[in-house]
């Protein structure tokens, strides 16, 4: 058989293929076989030495029989390729050795070369190399029984049997049990192939074939176009049918643990903080001293007002003395006694508001505030939120729903929690509302404010603070629309549907 021309029209060297002949079973022909095996090659200053040698006082076959027990015992493929390219030729006499794989696409690939760690994929001796061995796994793909092929050339260019001095070329290929070729393997030297040669390296290729299709555990059924075949419409239909199982809707959004039922601890005047005596989330007591705010006009003003009321006084002793005297005494005390009340009252008043520049803790809890440096210096409008007095044991959950995956959310609706702290286990919790109109959220996006309630059991509620994700569940759909629902929301946003 030769093969003249490649697909693009280009000339090639001719190929020779020699079929093997079948190893003989009788016992007598063994020996031959055996004796016919090349010795191993023992000389250390050539370059294509293998890194095991044979000892003298091992015979051929028993190397045979060692490389065939390797093979099987490859853990995986490329420990398998980097076997067949390096000790293969202590029993064939190759001087240089390619294992290829048949792609996905189709054509060979190089994935082991002799004595190279890596296969240089760029190298245009490997891109005709594998264009020879394309040439080579065709022309063996019309023969009906086992057979090598031998060529002299290296590919579809002149320069390169004088590039390449290993002209002599052995094709063997790997098959699966239905034929089909996977892999192979390709030995080249100066010297032409005998068929003692072949018959060895027949052998050895049945049983890296055999290694590699164990660990590549290919399927029968993927082997077996029949059966593919039948089981074709069979998981189409199947699939079909699978899209239309009811399933939850479920969506991913950040939660985070907050208070219940917080008690809000707002400005009582027009001010700018002086000091925080409590630290974020720190525990607190009753009428203990939360924080202070700047009181250097309300004391001024508070004493101010203790003179005045004490000059009304003075005001009123000395009309009530002159009364006895001058009717028209009698007239300013009243109006005497009026300015006095007025100067008590701005006093009292004065005082009051002093007093509230000191905020003390309603009631036992913890403190519930961003940052204590953002509030130091701080100037606040009377009624303005500042801090929250939570209790550690009335927590509940704040799920941030995006836009995107908004759905219809029912009272009871399942929520699965994954707290950051937590990543390994989930605790569970109820929709008790959900608000209908978004809002900016803690990173600009637009969410729906979602609350959640924990169940109740026997594990600790947590920490205050604490973030996470968080899993809702929605009502059931086919799982078409599980899988379509952002394409299809996309579609109908584009087209108005």
């Amino acid at each position: 058989m030769a093969l003249d021309k490649t697909k693009s029209g280009q000339p090639t060297v001719p190929l020779r293929v020699l079929p093997v002949r079948p190893i003989p079973q009788q016992r007598q022909n063994s020996r031959n076989v055996t004796a016919n095996l090349p010795p191993p090659d023992t000389d250390k200053s050539r370059p294509h030495q293998s890194s095991g040698q044979v000892p003298a006082n091992t015979s051929a076959f028993e190397a045979l029989l060692q490389i065939e027990s390797e093979a099987r015992a490859a853990e995986s493929v490329s420990d398998l390729c980097h076997l067949i390219a390096n000790e293969t030729r202590r029993l064939t006499r190759a001087r240089q050795i390619f294992v290829a794989e048949k792609t996905v696409a189709g054509p060979m690939k190089i994935v082991a070369v002799s004595n190279l760690g890596t296969v240089d994929r760029q190298s245009e001796l490997a891109a005709e190399l594998e264009r020879a061995i394309g040439m080579l796994d065709r022309a063996a793909a019309t023969e009906k029984q086992p057979f090598a092929v031998t060529g002299a050339g290296a590919g579809t260019r002149d320069d390169l049997p004088h590039s390449y001095p290993f002209t002599e070329m052995l094709w063997l290929p790997f098959k699966r049990r239905s034929g089909e070729v996977f892999a192979g393997m390709l030995l080249t030297r100066e010297q032409t192939w005998s068929n003692d040669d072949t018959i060895v390296s027949t052998r050895l290729a049945s049983a890296y074939a055999h290694a590699w299709r164990e660990l590549t555990s290919v399927p029968r059924y993927a082997s077996n176009p029949r059966r593919m075949k039948r089981l074709g419409p069979l998981t189409l239909l199947a699939g079909a049918a699978a899209l239309f199982i009811p399933v939850s809707m479920t969506a991913l959004a950040p939660v985070e643990v907050v208070a219940a039922s917080p008690f809000v601890v707002a400005a009582p005047l027009d001010g700018v903080i002086d000091d925080v005596l409590v630290e974020p989330s720190s525990a607190v007591k009753k009428d203990q001293v939360l924080l202070r705010f700047s009181d250097t006009v309300l004391r001024n003003r508070a004493g101010t007002a203790d003179r005045e009321v004490i000059v009304a006084e003075a005001q009123l002793k000395k009309v009530s003395q002159s009364a006895f005297d001058d009717p028209r005494g009698r007239h300013e005390l009243g109006v005497a006694d009026a300015e006095l009340a007025l100067k008590k009252a701005e006093r009292d008043f004065a005082k009051e508001l002093l007093a509230k520049t000191v905020m003390l803790a309603p009631r036992d809890g913890i403190a519930v505030y961003p940052d204590r440096k953002t509030l130091i210096g701080k100037p606040v409008s009377a009624g303005e939120r500042i801090m929250e007095i939570a209790e550690p044991a009335e927590v509940e959950l704040r799920v941030d729903l995006a836009v995107e995956d908004a759905m219809a959310l029912e009272k009871d609706s399942r929520v699965k929690v994954f707290l950051d702290v937590e990543p390994l286990s989930a605790r569970s919790a109820r929709v008790v509302r959900s608000e209908f109109r978004a809002k900016p959220g803690d990173n600009g996006t637009m969410t729906f404010k979602t609350t959640a309630k924990f169940d109740a059991g026997r594990r600790e509620p947590p920490r205050l603070g604490l973030r996470g994700t968080g899993q809702i569940y929605g009502q059931s759909v086919p799982l078409v629309v599980y899988l379509l629902r952002r394409p299809i929301s996309a579609l109908r946003q584009i087209f108005g549907l």
